[in-house]
């Protein structure tokens, strides 16, 4: 029994099968021991003052963080749209002065005939 379950938990992945045992684990716990652990936890952070100011801290420091990272990803976007653009400036670039050397050379070919008779 236990060998089956090891196969089935394994074919699914190594992560899923951590997952399936947690939650398994957890589900087990009853609701109201679960609960009381939950208030305990918050009731120590928010026992005193410093606490409050910790966990404030705490919060404020993951918003900064969440602004740099946002910020990081806007640059990213703003320099891939910037490659984009030079990579469109210099085909573009690249297509007129083909069609202006084409056009020179035509040019060219149509005095040389001209002017030879």
């Amino acid at each position: 029994m236990v060998a089956k379950a090891a196969r089935v938990c394994f074919a699914q992945g190594p992560f899923a099968c951590i997952i399936s045992n947690l939650v398994s684990r957890v589900s087990r716990i009853p609701q109201s021991v679960l609960q009381s652990r939950v208030l305990l936890i918050i009731h120590m952070f928010v026992n005193d003052q410093t606490s409050i100011v910790l966990l404030l801290l705490l919060l404020l420091l993951l918003l900064l963080f969440l602004l740099l990272l946002l910020l990081l990803l806007l640059l990213l976007v703003l320099l891939l749209l910037l490659l984009f653009v030079l990579v469109l400036l210099w085909f573009f670039v690249d297509v007129v002065c083909r069609c202006l050397l084409l056009f020179l050379l035509l040019l060219l070919l149509f005095f040389f005939f001209c002017s030879t008779g």
